[in-house]
């Protein structure tokens, strides 16, 4: 044997070692799974749905923050308990009932001799069930209630274990079992009649359910909450998936594959989601100014283009505010919400001051509320600026609407009417999005009913946009300019409702919502069109009221920048170009609002030290995967949690999409920290700006509460998040002073800015410097 020949034998062999070493560890890892399988793949629908329905309420930090609410205190905790337990009960039922039902299609009576594990999966799904339900209230520190929870599930499965002895005493066995004795039933038409009508009992609760969520999509799924909702409709869905896995079984064609086929083949057709209009049947005269416009309309408010003047001194810059707040769901718009609220109470008549506020997503639907406000007149009335006592009841409206659970509608109508819908080639039904701004609405006129001075005829989140925020004009009072930032889905450019023109001189690249749909829209929808969180509200159709062409999609104005920064910085340019054409000299006061809890030191606007650096990954000792389960639960503080963390795990495959994601936080970083340098460029360089003194900049920053609870990304806030943002305005963060940042903003607007001023012969601008 020749030496190439030995050497070719033993890669031969080594190749063989590495098959049979390859495949045994494969074989011990796989064989247990197929066991798995084999007993689970018969009931495979309740299995999958039983896990979506604990993945949503146990794993997210959405789902544990609906189980804080069952302590607020506008609920009452025992109703709320049985309304969910009965909604768990429910999903484990069906679960449960059809799991059985598959195994006898499968195996006939026989299954429950020839495979013990069989016979007790269905009975583990309905244990599983109330177990997700009790841990989800045992994470949320609800010891009492998860153990209220466990008991119920137990004595919920002892009933199941005993119900056959049982009905063999009382004689009642036979009456619920297949025909065909221990044979194995080859249709459903073999089953039992009360299969049957257990099948049909669903669909007619199923059918029910859907007209009430229709017709009362808010009342609904506040009543029963959105925990609770979603366990009803998993429970519902449940049998009828059930019912085509065993048609597809009998006719061997794959009927779910078939539909969700069917549904993106049609899916142009059932669109639903069209952004609504105020009025599509008349013309849209637009009576919007130019922002060079609404300048002079603030100067007139504001005491006109004469030199304002100090007590006994010159003339004063007037102070002149452009707020930028940041996305974040119902805890950025209740973010927003405290700190326009404490500012207002603070300093009454600063709405006077406001220029405009820029909003993303949550910022959006806060900057809404704070508009809605201002229009029913519930700012407290102060002849100067900061001189009243009190700020009226805006703060308490704003935080009393934004109290309220809007994700209970939501999902009632994603799991109901939205899903129905996604199967009928015809779109009539009401979609999500229209869900959530009734319950923004409805929390609205409930907290306005309720407070003192409040006209519910003066407007509200359904009035339209327009009358709304009002267009500013001379001659009118103030009211600052909203710019809700959406994103174009087909162009990613952004996507501004406003009460200015979005004109290209003035808003780089941005299109204008109200010149697209050639109408007004309502306030809600303006927010929704900015707020269209991924998945939870879809993307909006728009279609243009004056000849019906389709222009597109409205996204989250998060997805092009998730801070409002960039919208916010031009118009502010713009405005301090316009004030210096006039000879007006203006104090500008640059406010951000962030969202995100998670934010670094390295994303803060201001660093004394300069940019942070990237930091190397800790020795892990765990898996990557195992450690950032480690790290999510045991917070980011814990050992090995802080450093900067690369990601490994399918990179190639994940990798992309993970650095578009976090992309879009980055841009709205980055824009953040522009407004911050451009307010130091101001001071430092007064050539640039003339008209522009001492300008202040000022940033409000959400962190996560003592305990280390990040507050939720979502449409559900318990009291204890509400009370710990609202605790957060009077104190600071690990690296942030909110507190500090407030007492900045009061000083800039209580203290009179002299100035002198003298004509530049080469610019023919005003230089006004501080005497």
């Amino acid at each position: 044997m020749s030496v190439f020949d030995r050497i070719g034998g033993f890669f031969w062999k080594l190749l063989v070692a590495i098959d049979a070493f390859v495949f045994g560890i494969l074989g011990l890892l796989w064989r247990p799974l197929g066991r798995v399988w084999d007993i689970v793949r018969p009931s495979r629908f309740s299995a999958f749905t039983l896990l979506a329905g604990g993945i949503l309420l146990v794993f997210t930090p959405q789902g544990r923050e609906l189980a804080l609410r069952f302590r607020d205190e506008d609920v009452s905790t025992f109703w709320m308990m049985v309304k969910f337990l009965v909604a768990v009960g429910w999903f484990a039922f069906q679960a449960w009932y059809w799991a059985r039902i598959a195994f006898y299609l499968e195996d006939g009576l026989g299954h429950r001799k020839s495979s013990p594990a069989r016979k007790w999966a269905p009975r583990l799904y309905a244990a599983a069930a109330f177990l997700f339900a009790a841990l989800s209230l045992w994470l949320a520190e609800m010891g009492d209630l998860a153990a209220i929870t466990l008991v119920a599930g137990l004595a919920f499965v002892t009933v199941l274990v005993i119900r056959i002895p049982l009905a063999e005493r009382l004689g009642m066995t036979g009456r619920a079992n297949p025909k065909g004795g221990a044979e194995r039933p080859l249709v459903f038409a073999d089953l039992a009649p009360i299969s049957k009508w257990t099948l049909f009992a669903s669909l007619l609760l199923s059918l029910a359910m859907l007209l009430a969520i229709i017709f009362w999509p808010v009342g609904i799924g506040q009543w029963f909450g959105a925990a609770a909702i979603a366990f009803l409709a998993f429970g519902q869905i449940v049998p009828v998936g059930s019912a085509l896995v065993f048609r597809s079984r009998e006719t061997g064609i794959p009927i779910i594959s078939c539909l969700i086929v069917y549904a993106a083949l049609i899916s142009p057709l059932a669109d639903n989601h069209r952004v609504p209009v105020v009025d599509p049947d008349t013309g849209f005269s637009d009576p919007r100014p130019d922002v060079d416009q609404a300048v002079a309309a603030w100067l007139d408010a504001n005491g006109g283009d004469a030199p304002t003047r100090a007590p006994g001194g010159g003339d004063t810059a007037r102070p002149v505010i452009f707020i930028s707040t940041a996305g974040g769901g119902l805890r950025a718009a209740y973010w927003t919400a405290v700190v326009l609220g404490t500012l207002q109470q603070e300093c009454p008549g600063v709405e006077r001051h406001v220029f405009s506020v820029s909003g993303v997503s949550g910022g959006s639907v806060g900057a809404a509320v704070y508009a809605t406000a201002l229009n029913a007149d519930l700012a407290a009335k102060a002849g100067e600026l900061c001189q009243s006592l009190g700020g009226g009841t805006i703060r308490k409206q704003m935080l009393d609407t934004l109290s309220a659970e809007f994700l209970g509608p939501t999902v009632a109508a994603m799991l109901y009417p939205d899903l129905v819908q996604r199967f009928i080639p015809v779109a009539f039904l009401p979609d999500r999005g229209a869900a959530l701004t009734d319950a923004w609405n409805a929390a609205w006129l409930k907290a306005c009913e309720a407070a003192k001075g409040c006209d519910p005829e003066r407007g509200s989140l359904d009035s339209a946009f327009l009358q709304i925020a009002g267009a500013p004009a001379t001659g009118s009072p103030w009211r600052p300019i909203l710019l809700l930032n959406g994103t174009h889905q087909e162009t990613g450019k952004r996507l501004i409702a406003s009460n200015v023109k979005v004109e290209a001189d003035v808003f780089l690249d941005a299109f204008d919502l109200h010149d697209v749909v050639a109408n007004d829209v309502p306030m809600g929808v303006a927010a929704l069109n900015s707020a269209r969180f991924t998945y939870v509200s879809p993307a909006g159709r728009l279609v243009r009221a004056s000849d019906r062409a389709e222009m597109g999609h409205v996204l989250d104005g998060g997805y092009f920048e998730n801070y409002g920064a960039v919208t916010s910085a031009e118009i502010a340019r713009a405005a301090v170009k316009a004030f210096e054409r006039r000879g007006v000299a203006v104090r500008p006061i640059l406010i951000q609002i962030s969202s995100d809890p998670t934010l670094s030191q390295r994303d803060l606007p201001v660093q004394a030290e300069g940019f942070l650096p990237l930091r190397p990954e800790g020795a892990g000792r765990w898996p990557e995967f195992l450690d950032r389960i480690r790290c999510k639960f045991a917070g980011k503080d814990a050992e090995g949690c802080t450093a900067d963390r690369p990601d490994q795990l399918a990179n190639e495959a994940l990798g992309p999409l993970f650095g578009l994601l976090n992309t879009r936080t980055a841009r709205g970083v980055l824009a953040n920290k522009t407004i911050a340098d451009a307010v130091d460029s101001l001071k430092a360089e007064g050539h640039r700006f003339p008209a522009a003194i001492e300008p202040v900049f000022a940033h409000f920053s959400m962190c996560a509460a003592d305990d280390g609870r990040d507050p939720p990304l979502g449409w559900a806030m318990s009291f204890r998040t509400r009370e710990d943002l609202q605790n957060l305005i009077d104190g600071r963060c690990p690296s942030h002073d909110n507190a500090a940042a407030m007492q900045t903003v009061l000083d800039a607007l209580k203290t009179p800015l002299p100035v002198g001023c003298r004509s530049d012969t080469l610019s023919r601008a005003l230089h006004c410097m501080r005497q």
